[in-house]
């Protein structure tokens, strides 16, 4: 049995562009995520810290590149029930994770800025 949660992930979750808000609050999802290979050779390598790679990918591409939003559904979303995402769902991480993940992201940034 299937239970749909939402027509749209994108609407669900409230996707949005740019390097700032994404550091708030994550939308990058891999698997809706299509690029250029100038994307992708720009990001690497991949930091070494813990930074998850569409985050990465995502970010790189809206820092140094002219990035799109495509409305149209494409694909249909599914996760199993015993996935470790939490995209679109509540996160279990503690506090602290998410203050130290932020952190951790943040000085990715910084060094994309200088």
């Amino acid at each position: 049995m299937r239970n749909v949660i939402h027509p749209s992930y994108f609407s669900y979750i409230g996707i949005h562009q740019g390097v700032w808000r994404n550091w708030a609050k994550a939308t990058y999802l891999g698997c809706c995520m299509a690029m250029r290979r100038e994307v992708v050779q720009r990001a690497l390598p991949f930091p070494s810290t813990m930074v998850g790679h569409d985050l990465w990918l995502g970010m790189i591409a809206d820092r140094y590149f002219t990035t799109k939003l495509v409305r149209k559904s494409l694909l249909r979303y599914r996760k199993h029930t015993n996935s470790k995402t939490t995209s679109g769902g509540k996160s279990k991480n503690t506090l602290w994770f998410k203050i130290h993940y932020r952190l951790t992201i943040l000085t990715q940034i910084a060094k994309m800025y200088i």
